[in-house]
């Protein structure tokens, strides 16, 4: 605040060209790893959450098991690979943008 002051800022000036930058470099990675927290926690693809997802893949595991012994290791991976694809762009995000905020 001090040196806003100095520089002449006034409270709007202070606040988005010295408090601003400062709070988005420090608030970023949290609040992208909050939200792929909440993608992973909430309703996903037309509105299968998490549980209802390994829940359907338990089902399909259980009627397949006898004919694909194996197919546990499938359908789980499957399940990975649908979470990983949108969690994983996310990511690049945050670290986009964490570069970005740090120029």
């Amino acid at each position: 605040y001090d040196s806003a002051y100095v520089l002449g800022f006034d409270r709007r000036q202070t606040f988005m060209c010295i408090i601003l930058p400062q709070a988005v470099r420090r608030l970023l990675p949290p609040a992208v790893n909050l939200i792929t927290r909440m993608v992973k926690t909430t309703s996903l693809c037309m509105l299968i959450g998490v549980v209802e997802l390994i829940r359907v893949g338990a089902q399909i595991i259980d009627l397949n098991r006898f004919a694909h012994p194996d197919g546990a290791l499938w359908i789980y991976g499957a399940i990975f690979f649908m979470y990983f694809f949108v969690c994983f762009p996310l990511s690049l995000l945050s670290r986009y943008l964490e570069k970005r905020a740090s120029k």
